[in-house]
């Protein structure tokens, strides 16, 4: 399978611990991605924030909308 090399720190991984695969690691960053969407739109609503989909594969991006989707965000309806 492949492996995600890169930003240990920010998916809370040691040096000791081996690399997660692709998918898991892309679901983290998705993750992470909606998470800081929804904070940067309640702290600065001011702000047109967009929301960006993130993946590798077809199926990666439709699993990205699908979690926005279930944080209530209608992506067709972003500008």
């Amino acid at each position: 399978p492949a492996r995600f090399h890169g930003t240990r720190e920010a998916r809370g991984l040691t040096d000791d611990e081996p690399e997660q695969d692709l998918d898991t690691a892309v679901r983290f960053h998705q993750q992470r991605t909606v998470d800081n969407l929804i904070e940067l739109r309640t702290r600065a609503p001011d702000i047109p924030w967009m929301p960006v989909l993130q993946g590798w594969t077809l199926q990666h991006y439709l699993d990205c909308l699908a979690m926005y989707t279930d944080a209530g965000i209608d992506l067709a309806a972003e500008p």
